[in-house]
């Protein structure tokens, strides 16, 4: 055995090392950068900025269905301030699915505001995919609309209050989530999550996040203000 042979081994082994850490730091970096950026996106926005969310608010949370996914909870970059009368967080949420070499990161940016659900029934609207179609063959619910066939088509919507979900989705709502596609919308115990699953938001398009999230309340407090008026 010549001394290349001896050498191999190491030398993949060395390399492989190399290609984990250079992958550690580089991922360390974005993340300091992606701090940087949000930090002064929240300076410019008049909103305070957080490092970390506190764990105590992850668990919080738990009542929301994307807070009950996986393991391994954790929030960073927290947002809080002010859109209009609305008291508004917007924070990097990941939750580990899987273990070992199967284990996947799964990252969104978020957007919670506390009352943007009241008057509203508890939902779930998300994105309709593939096993969801296949799922709602063995009873898996998902109220659908046939007065807008797109948005039935696009979305499944779940919840406890079938008849008050169908009162709250008026012919507004289904117009404009058929017409935008690819939100997730949560609301629970009158709070309302909005976010798009695995997206985490360009801190420079944080403001338009907002300005989105809180154009999806108003959309959504259409029913309650009309029943005010009433």
């Amino acid at each position: 055995m010549d001394w290349f042979e001896v050498a191999l081994p190491f030398a993949i082994i060395g390399g492989i090392i190399a290609l984990v850490v250079v992958g550690i730091l580089w991922s360390n970096y974005l993340e300091r950068k992606r701090r940087e950026a949000l930090a002064a996106t929240a300076q410019l926005m008049g909103f305070t900025w957080s490092a970390k969310v506190p764990g105590e608010k992850i668990t919080e949370l738990r009542s929301f269905e994307l807070f009950n996914r996986g393991h391994s909870p954790a929030g960073q970059n927290m947002l809080v301030g002010k859109i209009g009368d609305a008291e508004l967080i917007l924070f990097d949420y990941r939750y580990e699915t899987g273990s070992g070499k199967n284990r996947t990161t799964h990252k969104q940016t978020v957007i919670m505001i506390p009352d943007g659900g009241a008057g509203l029934p508890d939902f779930q609207l998300t994105p309709e995919d593939f096993f969801h179609r296949v799922a709602q063959m063995f009873g898996y619910q998902d109220i659908d609309f046939e007065e807008n066939p797109t948005f039935s088509k696009r979305y499944l919507l779940r919840g406890p209050d079938e008849e008050a979900i169908r009162r709250a989705f008026r012919t507004e709502v289904l117009e404009y989530f058929a017409e935008n596609w690819g939100w997730s919308v949560e609301v629970q115990r009158g709070q309302l999550l909005v976010y798009r699953a695995a997206n985490l938001c360009d801190p420079d398009k944080c403001p338009e996040f907002v300005a989105e999230a809180a154009r999806i309340r108003e959309v959504l407090r259409g029913r309650s203000e009309d029943k005010q008026a009433t």
